[in-house]
């Protein structure tokens, strides 16, 4: 992976990644016209809900010398014109804080362009999150001890809008809690079908279940110190949002993972060495590894919300070891009057 670090406004950050890959060769490939369509019609669904992120678009664009038309039909249509849902989730509350984990479950080719960042935007909240877009994230923890990460679902609909990876980012940018993570999602309109798992340090957790005809927010039940979400709906209505038959195909192992995690916590285990164990679990697929699509787990992290520590896995965990990131809690110290 790499491991970029940007700070300063959102223009000045994108240029500067997008500088430094045009260095390294990259290229932003030619879009279709439906992809630059798509980006064109959503561009003002996010400029209303996340204006920022725009800029910093623009910077990278200028960055990498591509026209920003290419660039914005890239980022604003992922995950809706092309889908392959994978990832699993889980939040859970212990007695040494709340802990936010996943397993980001891709096709292999896509190591290359995977990328740990940490930002510090002018305006904005620092954070540290893993992607494989540039821009956009897959997962987080910011400065507040907010994480969120997402899993993709088959849906029924697409439509131009907020794509998941901005929004993502975005929680992580200007939220501070779980409730505020829930409201701008809620302000977002949904290109595609995903889930946003979202938990703070106070121990508060939910699931955004998020569609362009329907969402909902799947809150743990007042005896419960647990969340999952893998690659199906779970929350009330929501089943009449998801492709089905998709379960039995290419998502086969989505209510596996599902099984395999709630019932590893529900044994209690809540430690981050216990988390770690289920995030490396075979029998319920949950480490995934599915050689024939050239398809599995590319990374896995840990995020401790109290410490502000993500415990980073780059590659399958039951054959990596895990590493602490202390970039976050390192940053968030020195910006702390003496």
């Amino acid at each position: 992976m790499f491991h970029p670090r940007l700070k300063g406004d959102y223009h000045a950050m994108g240029y500067r990644y997008g500088s430094l890959l045009a260095r390294n060769g990259f290229k932003i490939p030619p879009q279709s016209k439906e992809y630059l369509e798509f980006g064109r019609r959503s561009e003002p669904l996010v400029e209303k809900v996340f204006p920022e992120v725009l800029d910093e678009m623009k910077g990278f664009a200028e960055g990498c010398h591509s026209p920003f038309e290419q660039f914005r039909g890239f980022m604003l249509s992922i995950g809706a014109l092309r889908m392959q849902p994978a990832c699993s989730v889980l939040a859970v509350r212990g007695s040494g804080g709340t802990l936010l984990a996943r397993n980001y479950d891709f096709f292999y080719s896509f190591k290359d362009y995977c990328e740990s960042t940490i930002v510090r935007p002018e305006g904005a909240f620092c954070s540290v999150g893993n992607s494989d877009v540039f821009i956009g994230r897959d997962d987080g923890m910011n400065e507040k001890g907010l994480a969120v990460a997402i899993t993709g679902v088959e849906g029924k609909h697409t439509q131009p809008g907020v794509s998941f990876v901005l929004a993502t980012r975005g929680v992580l940018d200007k939220c501070s809690s779980t409730d505020e993570g829930i409201a701008f999602l809620r302000t977002c309109r949904p290109s595609s079908a995903y889930t946003f798992t979202l938990a703070d340090r106070s121990g508060e957790m939910a699931v955004v279940e998020w569609s362009p005809r329907r969402s909902v927010v799947r809150q743990p039940p007042s005896d419960t110190d647990y969340i999952v979400a893998t690659n199906h709906f779970n929350g009330p209505g929501m089943m009449s949002m998801e492709k089905l038959e998709e379960r039995q195909k290419s998502n086969w192992d989505s209510v596996p993972r599902y099984q395999a995690i709630t019932g590893a916590l529900k044994q209690g285990r809540k430690s981050i060495n216990a988390v770690k164990e289920i995030l490396r679990d075979h029998e319920g697929s949950v480490c995934s590894h599915q050689e024939e699509k050239k398809l599995g787990t590319i990374w896995s992290a840990v995020f401790d919300l109290k410490r502000l520590q993500m415990h980073l896995c780059e590659g399958h965990p039951c054959d990596t070891e895990y590493k602490i990131d202390m970039r976050l809690a390192n940053a968030v110290k020195r910006q702390q009057p003496r």
